[in-house]
């Protein structure tokens, strides 16, 4: 019916040899799984969509009312016709699109990087870097020597951010000229090693990139003073509850006494800290780097758990049982004969450890 072409984020699946047992499912946040204290910090984690500068396609005008009809109706269905992803927090920013758009004009949609993300302090936005990523990452940022130079490239990001709350309230646009990117506090470029301890120069620069995989925005024109959420000083220990909170694409894996998720909330999974990576992934690492100090030192830079990640919830914080962020959703890795979203096959996710990225981040005020 109408075309379009947009590459949506997925979070990383990596092929497994081992299976760990986890705790699947994508719970609401009154589930009685979810403790109170992490349902209380989850239920400020947002919807970030980073749309590119330029247009990719157009809605003819003669479809613009029948495109509007079916994200009021059937949201997933028609962004799915759209060849968009079908998700429900973006179908509500295309309606207000559409509300505000003059009669008689054709609708154009922008390519997007599509993910979820949380405040830690007043105007901190974070996400993780591989949601702005399909966005359009500006020129020199790839090619950036020095951390100041990633940041400052960065900085020059000319799409729309936009950031939509668990009731689907708009919350923040660059479009409407009050809100914008004031500063980049974190680009979650390797270089942003520099930082931390010399040993970690010598871990591969891919993995420095994973291991980085955070964007932190100063963001003009929200008020975050009752949505920012704590961080741990400290990770979790071994076996500790660990949660992550997002907006999960549509899950269909239709198994007794797990939760699939709508594709048009909030939900949260829940797991266990893992010690560290699989063994296959180990072995993965020791062929990318011969330097077992700096395989040590990615690792650690990691926390491994068993909370399951959907796409659409990267950037989306990562949770102890007390409700603070320790992490958020980066990677995840699933057996590749199966989908996420088909079939639970979940062997272990990760994000970066914020106990490591506290000594990159400005102090408080």
């Amino acid at each position: 019916m109408w075309r379009i072409s947009l590459v949506p984020v997925l979070l990383l699946s990596l092929s497994l040899s081992d299976r760990i047992h986890a705790d699947p499912g994508l719970y609401e946040l009154s589930s009685r799984e979810i403790p109170a204290k992490v349902a209380d910090s989850a239920k400020h984690t947002f919807r970030a969509i980073f749309f590119q500068e330029r247009t990719r396609i157009g809605v003819s005008k003669d479809d613009v009312a029948a495109v509007k009809t079916g994200l009021k109706d059937e949201p997933l269905r028609t962004l799915n016709e759209l060849r968009m992803v079908s998700d429900g927090m973006l179908a509500r920013v295309l309606l207000s699109d559409l509300e505000a758009l003059p009669a008689d004009k054709n609708f154009p949609l922008h390519g997007n990087g599509l993910g979820s993300g949380f405040f830690l302090k007043d105007g901190w936005f974070v996400t993780a870097r591989h949601v702005l990523t399909q966005g359009g990452m500006p020129d020199g940022y790839y090619a950036a020597t020095t951390a100041n130079t990633a940041r400052e490239k960065l900085g020059t990001w000319k799409g729309r951010l936009v950031l939509v709350d668990r009731e689907g309230k708009i919350r923040f646009d660059t479009k409407n000229g009050k809100h914008s990117i004031e500063k980049v506090i974190f680009s979650g470029h390797p270089a942003e090693v520099v930082a931390l301890p010399e040993g970690y120069g010598a871990i591969e620069r891919t993995a420095k990139a994973q291991m980085l995989d955070v964007v932190v925005f100063q963001l003009k024109g929200i008020d975050t003073k009752d949505i920012a959420l704590e961080l741990a000083t400290e990770a979790p220990k071994v076996d500790a509850p660990i949660f992550s909170a997002g907006y999960p694409m549509k899950t269909e894996r239709m198994l007794d006494a797990i939760p699939d998720a709508d594709g048009l909330s909030l939900r949260v999974s829940k797991g266990k800290v893992l010690p560290g990576a699989p063994a296959d992934y180990q072995k993965f690492l020791a062929g990318l780097m011969k330097e077992k100090a700096a395989r040590e030192l990615y690792e650690s830079a990691l926390l491994f758990g068993t909370a399951d990640f959907i796409p659409g919830m990267s950037g989306g914080p990562s949770f102890d049982e007390q409700g603070r962020v320790v992490s958020l959703a980066s990677t995840v890795r699933h057996d590749p004969k199966f989908t996420s979203v088909q079939k639970y096959t979940l062997t272990a996710s990760y994000g970066p450890r914020f106990s490591i990225l506290l000594s990159l981040l400005p102090p408080k005020k």
